[in-house]
Formats: structure tokens, sequence, C-alpha cells
């Protein structure tokens, strides 16, 4: 099974649990047996997990295509510049250069891990958080993307 994450998951100053957790979620994944504690052992169950880089197996153009064309871009522009402070901090987290290739990079996991069932089937997954809470035009409750929408002439999808 293949799970979707990168370091740009985590790539913000902003020290919080949607900004880390996936971190730790790796390296319980990456633990052998007989370090991983017996309460989440069952992890140990899933059959082969491999970690991907998103951006290794799926075009980041495609999801800046997403992006832009569903979000407003006076709020992207504030995620990538901080020049509007209430727009780009407006999901709770202090501004920093990396706080746009944060956002997309969950949502661009996501997106890979759709796309890998898609064409391949069974299962998959992203270590994706930070997503359900926002809007269009800006962040709330801690997320930062949301509202993702692609079509395409075999599926459709909405984040």
């Amino acid at each position: 099974m293949k799970v979707f994450w990168n370091e740009n998951y985590t790539s913000i100053k902003y020290d919080f649990d949607t900004s880390r957790k996936s971190n730790n979620i790796v390296r319980l994944i990456n633990k052998t047996a007989s370090e991983t504690p017996a309460k989440v052992r069952v992890l140990q169950d899933i059959p082969a997990i491999e970690m991907v880089d998103p951006e290794k197996t799926s075009d980041i153009s495609k999801t800046e295509k997403l992006i832009n064309r569903w979000l407003h871009p006076t709020y992207v522009e504030a995620l990538k510049t901080n020049n509007n402070p209430r727009l780009s901090q407006s999901q709770g987290f202090e501004w920093c250069p990396n706080t746009y290739e944060f956002a997309r990079a969950h949502t661009h996991g996501l997106i890979a891990s759709v796309d890998q069932v898609l064409v391949n089937g069974g299962r998959s997954g992203s270590l994706s958080s930070g997503l359900h809470h926002a809007s269009k035009t800006s962040g709330a409750g801690f997320c930062t993307i949301n509202g993702i929408r692609a079509r395409s002439s075999t599926y459709s999808f909405r984040f």
C-alpha cells in the first residue's frame, strides 16, 4: 500500500498538531514490530506500506492548476507572499515563507493518492491534514486549502 508524504508536509515554522503529526506517523510506520508500542501494533498488520513522495509520482502542476482554478486568487497570493496577513494566517498559523508549499503538499499528496487508486486499484493514502475547514477564500480551523475540484473524462472528486 502506497502512503504519500514528503518533508513539505511539515515545512512550516508553526509548531502545531496539523503541522507536525505526519512526522510522528512516518516514524511509527518505519519502526520495526519490536519497537512499535503494543496498542498501535495493529499497524504492522497492514500489508507492506511504501512511503512515497507525491512529487515523484504525480505532476505537481496538476495540483497548481486545481488550486488556481478553485481558490480565490487573492487568497492564493496571500499564502505565497503574506501580502494580506488576515488571509495568509486565517487558518490560525503564523505565516512563513513555506506556508503555500506546506498547504500545496497536503493537497498534492491527496490527489496523488486518489490517482494511485484510480490507475492501479487497491488502497492508498496520504498523511495530509489541515484540509476540511478551509474555504475558497480563506483558511479556518487550522486548515489552509479545501474545495479542490478535479474533473476528467474518467473521474470527478472534491475535497
